[in-house]
């Protein structure tokens, strides 16, 4: 019985760590444009 929960949790991760890295990589993604935009917009003036 345990073995078996071990397992699917084990199997769970697995799926789970394609989805954390999508997310870190859209953070990412998102707070580099955000910096770009912020600069850009504040050497506007």
């Amino acid at each position: 019985m345990a073995a078996h929960v071990i397992s699917e949790n084990a199997a769970e991760r697995e799926d789970l760590v394609p989805v954390v890295l999508k997310i870190f990589g859209l953070y990412v993604t998102i707070m580099t444009v955000a910096y770009f935009v912020g600069n850009a917009i504040y050497q506007i003036p």
